[in-house]
């Protein structure tokens, strides 16, 4: 009975017990949250959990098999519970041939919108820990793995801009451990191997990133505790050993450049974590004043040094792929930074996120094609062909119109502002009825780009913002029609 009573009374003299109390008296569904406070300053509560994880783990299992499972010589991974990780690694999620195509016309369609500026992309699926160290899942996935969405990608007739780092990785664990035992990022050593690999392929890409800096290392060093991914997860406090390269010299250091144009010099090994994004760099000691956008999640912490290392500039954003309605609008980056290349980091797990953005692209090309073939920009309110009406701030109606009754394919180009990533609606008439499509709009600048080919026959379109609580404010609309053929 006193064994019953004594962890009660603990989390009763917990700081955080009484205003978690009151707080869930009146908001009853704030208790999940407000109960992690109250673990964390009740040390009873977190032994007793540790130890219960521990004893688990010591029995080749976890308390929660969604967020962890335990593999061979201990080792663990993440579970379904982040982007199916589990059923990616066994091959059990694939995709099919809608996501495929989806995921072709988004990056496919990127790439040519950059090419036609001159701008290398380069799409970098940082592996997951399965794809490196297969031999480390649990024994009961013998023989019962399929094909990865990654292999599908690169098996797909539309040669994609992608760099397979596996093959390197794997190969570097004679030298060091490119992933470690309990935490699903690639070490600094692994993130090392990593650039050297994307280096030589900019190199392919374009002469001017010939010679990027990659620094010499000789073998790797183990911080012995480097810390546990999986504490904060399932309260299992393994000491995890973390390797990293043994550089010849130190990196050179770099400034982080803020907003308003001032600068602090860190040391060069400093690393950005996700938190620290947006972020841009700028190291003076660089050999070439090329500048990278890196669009990237938390497998760019570590790989962080070694492109503030080589850049003299680079803009490092969050990609958001793992939660599209946030992600920034890649033109407006473009058009803002004007970079020399265009990187994507992404984990692999976040595969199970099939990209939305393919007619963003199919529309922005479409306007560039028709530029190219000496289509007229007709800019609103300075063109007569093209008029609008309404509110720019889009409290109220807005309605583009044009004169011209021209059947060929008519792409509009809308800059616009938001305090807030939102939907857009746009509203025109097909067959005498009303039509309705939406585009997204994230936080910031946006350039959107939207085809009327089927979605819209008459002489206007209107828009609408289907959250009032977003602030947005209209910049310049165009348009381009292009002859039908």
């Amino acid at each position: 009975m006193l064994a019953l009573c004594v962890p009660g009374i603990a989390v009763m003299f917990s700081p955080q017990f009484a205003p978690a109390i009151k707080s869930i008296i009146k908001h009853p569904g704030e208790w999940a949250n407000l109960r992690d406070g109250i673990r964390r300053t009740t040390p009873l509560w977190n032994n007793a959990v540790e130890g219960y994880s521990s004893f688990l783990y010591a029995l080749g299992t976890t308390n929660d098999k969604a967020i962890a499972v335990v593999g061979r010589d201990g080792w663990v991974f993440l579970g379904d519970f982040f982007n199916k990780n589990m059923s990616q690694a066994l091959g059990r999620r694939h995709y099919n041939e809608v996501e495929l195509s989806a995921w072709n016309g988004t990056v496919g369609g990127q790439e040519q919108w950059l090419a036609h500026r001159n701008i290398p992309m380069l799409f970098v699926v940082a592996p997951a820990k399965w794809s490196i160290y297969p031999d480390k899942l649990p024994q009961w996935s013998e023989g019962r793995i399929g094909t990865h969405i990654f292999d599908q990608l690169l098996s797909s007739p539309q040669h994609l801009p992608l760099i397979d780092l596996r093959p390197s990785l794997q190969q570097a664990r004679s030298i060091g451990d490119t992933y470690s035992p309990f935490n699903s990022h690639w070490t600094d050593f692994g993130a090392w191997v990593g650039w050297k690999e994307i280096s030589k392929k900019l190199a392919t890409l374009n002469p001017k990133f010939m010679d990027l800096y990659v620094p010499p290392a000789d073998g790797a060093v183990v911080n012995p505790n480097y810390g546990s991914e999986f504490k904060a997860m399932i309260s299992l406090p393994e000491p995890n050993p973390w390797t990293m390269p043994k550089l010849a010299s130190p990196l050179p250091e770099f400034a982080i450049v803020a907003d308003d144009g001032s600068a602090q010099v860190v040391p060069g090994s400093t690393h950005t974590g996700l938190l620290d994004l947006p972020r841009n760099t700028r190291n003076e000691s660089a050999k070439k004043r090329l500048r990278a956008l890196v669009l990237r999640d938390s497998m760019g912490d570590s790989l962080s040094p070694y492109l503030q290392a080589a850049f003299y500039e680079t803009i490092q954003v969050r990609h958001n792929i793992d939660n599209q309605s946030l992600a920034p609008n890649v033109p407006a980056l473009i058009e803002k930074y004007k970079p020399d290349v265009v990187l994507y980091v992404m984990t692999e797990r976040h595969l199970d996120n099939v990209l939305s953005e393919s007619y963003l692209w199919l529309s922005a090309n479409n306007y560039d094609l028709a530029v190219s073939q000496g289509a007229r920009v007709n800019v609103a309110n300075e063109s007569p062909a093209l008029t609008t009406s309404g509110n720019l701030d889009l409290k109220g109606p807005f309605a583009l119109t044009w004169a011209d009754s021209s059947k060929g394919l008519r792409t509009v180009r809308v800059s616009l502002k938001a305090s807030a990533s939102g939907i857009l609606k746009i509203q025109g008439v097909k067959d005498g009825r009303p039509v309705e499509f939406a585009e997204r709009y994230a936080q910031g600048d946006n350039e959107l780009f939207l085809s009327l080919t089927s979605e819209v026959e008459g002489a206007q379109v209107s828009f609408e913002n289907m959250d009032p609580s977003v602030q947005v404010s209209l910049g310049k609309v165009s348009m381009v029609v292009q002859d039908a053929k």
